[in-house]
């Protein structure tokens, strides 16, 4: 045990099966709101707050201050951030530091349904809601798109942000899926559409009556109670299910991928994402107060504030960040065979 506590702190990680290195590091004082990294690691923007004063951090830059800041997304080259800041109840759409969206005549940024951004950050979309007149919107860039009377929820995209797709909820709780604002039939349940990486397929479950239909790209056919998010490789050609257990009094949900489901129920899992080769899947969950990365179906417990993994190029590897004491770094978790 001695020889074991004078090892280097790098080598004793290694020893528990995954490796961190250090992206950032929290100021004095400062609790961590919010964090948002690059697919490849090498970049990390966040919200810190210090006393009650909010900003963005991404290296040395940093926003102004703000109240509030949620909805933090961050392009895959790290160049451009997105995040809604502003006051209690209200909010606007920044890129960087420019100003994209401030809403006008009763509309107000959702707090909600998270911001969406193209890859390359050239595409900035968030949900706008207007309760005076009881509409709702996605805003694109800056302008407010088609309004819906009720309610506008789970917007999604393309890699490129060319293929753009949400739910819409009419005020009598009819549900319709709206595809590059075309609006497809009503429904009374209608699960989070799941736009592939290339946005050839679209996937979703809807529910009308007692019967269930699910739709994969061009595909429908009949399905099964239970679904309550689908998750789509980027090419589309692979799928998976976030299942709801309605057999306990609180809500529990696991993954089912082809014959495989997990034995455990988490309390909230967040979207999946596939393997390169689609031999494997990663996402990250909360079970008993703790978050895990799962890996196959396999838990591995990592700490309170973390982020959703994915997979390195190879596809041997899952990462993800987590707040290590003070210090943002970059998971890396071996996958194994």
């Amino acid at each position: 045990m001695i020889a074991l506590m004078l090892l280097p702190t790098a080598v004793l990680l290694i020893l528990q099966g995954f490796e961190d290195r250090k992206l950032a590091t929290l100021s004095d004082r400062a609790d961590l709101v919010q964090a948002a990294a690059t697919p490849d690691g090498k970049v990390i923007a966040f919200t810190e707050d210090v006393r009650g004063e909010r900003r963005v951090r991404k290296g040395d830059w940093r926003s102004k201050p703000f109240e509030v800041v949620w909805g933090l997304q961050v392009s895959d080259d790290g160049q451009q951030v997105i995040y809604v800041g502003g006051e209690f109840g209200a909010g606007c759409l920044y890129r960087n530091d420019e100003l994209l969206l401030e809403p006008k005549d009763g509309w107000k940024c959702s707090a909600i349904f998270s911001s969406r951004m193209s890859a390359d950050g050239r595409v900035a979309a968030v949900v706008v809601e207007n309760e005076r007149k009881g509409e709702a919107s996605l805003a694109i860039n800056g302008k407010i798109e088609k309004t819906y009377p009720g309610t506008v929820a789970f917007p999604s995209m393309s890699r490129d942000g060319k293929v753009i797709c949400l739910a819409w909820k009419r005020k009598d709780d009819k549900w319709h899926l709206v595809l590059d604002g075309k609006v497809g039939p009503e429904c009374d349940m209608f699960t989070p559409p799941a736009v592939s990486a290339d946005g050839k397929t679209i996937a979703y479950a809807l529910q009308m009556g007692d019967k269930t239909t699910l739709t994969i790209g061009a595909s429908t056919f009949p399905g099964e109670r239970g679904i309550h998010r689908i998750f789509l490789s980027p090419d589309g050609k692979a799928h998976g299910f976030i299942m709801e257990d309605n057999s306990t009094e609180a809500r529990r949900f696991s993954v089912r991928v082809g014959e495989s489901r997990g034995t455990e129920r988490y309390a909230l899992i967040y979207p999946p994402v596939f393997s390169p080769d689609q031999k494997h899947w990663a996402t990250l969950a909360v079970r008993a107060n703790k978050m895990w990365i799962l890996i196959d179906q396999r838990a591995i417990e990592t700490t309170d504030e973390a982020g959703a993994p994915v997979f390195s190029a190879d596809g041997r590897s899952v990462c993800h960040w987590a707040l290590v004491g003070r210090d943002l770094v970059w998971r890396t978790i071996p996958v194994g065979e």
